[in-house]
């Protein structure tokens, strides 16, 4: 089972698109005409699509797909567990609501876009200045 995808009896929607920046496994990710990005607006709208792991191509969790490279990514649907990373100067707790940081991370929500999808915390974590963790969420 991944670690991204949390339940192992389902299978999320997948898709392959190539990075024009570097993605961890974990991001919240953004589909441009010039290929994948991480989420680039804080509480902005997007499609709950994740970039997950390629096991069998040997990039498994934690890894950091480049430039260019084919990056496998995941949509979950409402109610689905997800393992996601975390940004920097966040104190999360259970049950705290969380939307895009703008950079491929989650963080504590804000004012929320209109239809920008939002995770509820299922565990707590306390990230440093320039660090940051993941943390298993669920899919509002």
């Amino acid at each position: 089972m991944s670690t991204v995808n949390q339940r192992a009896d389902f299978l999320p929607s997948t898709a392959e698109a190539p990075a024009k920046e570097t993605i961890k496994t974990g991001n919240l990710v953004e589909l441009t005409p010039t290929g994948l990005q991480n989420a680039s607006t804080a509480d902005g709208g997007y499609a709950a699509a994740f970039a997950v792991e390629n096991v069998a191509g040997g990039q498994g969790s934690g890894y950091e797909y480049g430039i260019g490279e084919t990056v496998p990514v995941a949509t979950f649907p409402s109610g689905y567990p997800i393992r996601v990373n975390i940004g920097a100067s966040q104190a999360i707790a259970v049950g705290d609501i969380l939307t895009s940081a703008g950079d491929g991370t989650l963080k504590k929500a804000g004012t929320v876009a209109s239809g920008a999808p939002t995770f509820t915390a299922l565990g707590s974590i306390t990230t440093g200045v320039g660090a940051s963790a993941n943390l298993i969420v669920i899919r509002n």
